[in-house]
């Protein structure tokens, strides 16, 4: 089924149905009272598993790329409601389990100035930024900046979420951590998993203006959140740019075999116990080296067109002991083997300038609209 700017809205509750989707009033408009005029419904299943991952790779052309587990013999099974309004966008999203990545390159050529507020109705996903490797779940409402490179792996999944741009909310990318996650059980959790389930149900009953009111009024609701989680202290904030420092240091020497602890003291005149306490929070400076690592060799073999022995070989690179000890490693930090990324790039570069068009045949045509208006609709968001 596909449906291109005429949806009235979507569920949040998890319901679906023809009911849910009604189709446009006579003479192709929407009813006047409703919001309507900037919706998108997908439902993929049961379509061409490359067709698929065709689809939802062309949607954002070079913004991400995106690839099944299992390269693209697996469909992905997408469904999708998504909704813009003035300042704020929504959607409901469900799908199998795929790899997506915000490239160094991808971030380059689209800023991406804005947030994704998700909250996981089912499964979830492990995010990997700067280090850092973080277990996405219902169990909190996160909230990910879109301007800076970071990968994930989805498990099959069920997502609720709403994109907001940096400004609106005073989000800062220089102070802000990548992810902000909220656990359900906390006060701000319930109160933010409540309000992005409202916020995505009621758009069923109320007219734009209305709409705007309520978007206006979660992205308020977001902002207050966020004042309170970006340190102020003038010692926390020397603690940062030490950390910052010592970080940045580390992507310079990567490739020294010999990097670690020993050469921060030494580089940085600190305490072996101060640099402990700086990188406790990452799991500890050799955590966070072999961490960096692995990042550098997911967008190796990410970019790699899948020469021979090119898992071994990046192994070696980034001194691990073994192709084996290397796998495991990777496994644990990305939640996918070395061999479901390789190539990953390489099959996403077609459809960066691929005509709509290009998708495939029939219902071609119906997919290609679909397609053309959900990246239109994006585009305010990625650009």
């Amino acid at each position: 089924m596909i449906k291109a700017g005429t949806d009235q809205a979507f569920s949040a509750n998890g319901s679906s149905g023809a009911e849910r989707y009604p189709s446009a009033a006579p003479g192709g408009k929407a009813p006047s009272s409703q919001v309507g005029q900037s919706a998108v419904a997908v439902e993929l299943a049961g379509k061409d598993a490359g067709l698929q991952l065709d689809f939802w790779q062309g949607v954002t052309p070079g913004a991400y790329e995106v690839a099944s587990r299992v390269k693209r013999a697996l469909p992905l099974e997408a469904t999708l409601r998504f909704r813009r309004l003035d300042r704020i966008a929504m959607s409901r999203f469900s799908s199998r389990s795929y790899i997506v990545s915000r490239s160094d390159r991808s971030v380059r050529r689209y800023a991406g100035r804005f947030v994704k507020i998700k909250l996981f109705v089912q499964g979830g996903a492990i995010l990997c930024h700067g280090g850092s490797r973080l277990r996405l779940d219902r169990g909190a409402v996160h909230i990910i900046d879109q301007s800076r490179n970071w990968n994930a792996v989805y498990d099959d999944h069920e997502q609720l979420s709403v994109f907001l741009p940096h400004h609106t909310i005073g989000y800062q990318p220089a102070r802000h951590p990548v992810c902000i996650s909220f656990p359900v059980g906390s006060p701000t959790g319930r109160v933010l998993a409540s309000a992005v389930s409202s916020l995505l149900g009621c758009l069923t009953v109320v007219d734009t203006n209305e709409a705007n009111a309520f978007a206006d009024g979660f992205a308020a609701l977001i902002r207050q959140t966020l004042s309170g989680t970006a340190p102020d202290s003038s010692i926390a904030a020397a603690r940062s740019l030490r950390l910052e420092a010592m970080k940045a240091f580390i992507d310079r020497h990567i490739d020294d075999i010999e990097l670690g602890i020993d050469r921060l003291v030494v580089e940085f005149r600190l305490s072996r116990a101060t640099v402990f306490r700086d990188f406790a929070a990452l799991g500890g400076v050799a955590n966070y080296v072999r961490a960096r690592r692995l990042e550098r060799a997911f967008d190796e073999l990410m970019h790699n067109p899948g020469q021979r022995g090119i898992v071994t070989a990046t192994a070696d690179r980034w001194h691990f002991a073994s192709a084996s000890h290397f796998s495991e490693a990777f496994f644990y930090h990305f939640g996918a083997r070395p061999g479901e990324i390789v190539g990953l790039r390489r099959e996403a570069a077609a459809l960066d300038t691929a005509p709509v068009s290009a998708l495939g045949s029939p219902p071609a045509t119906d997919l290609a609209a679909a397609q053309l208006r959900l990246r239109n609709l994006y585009a305010r968001f990625t650009q």
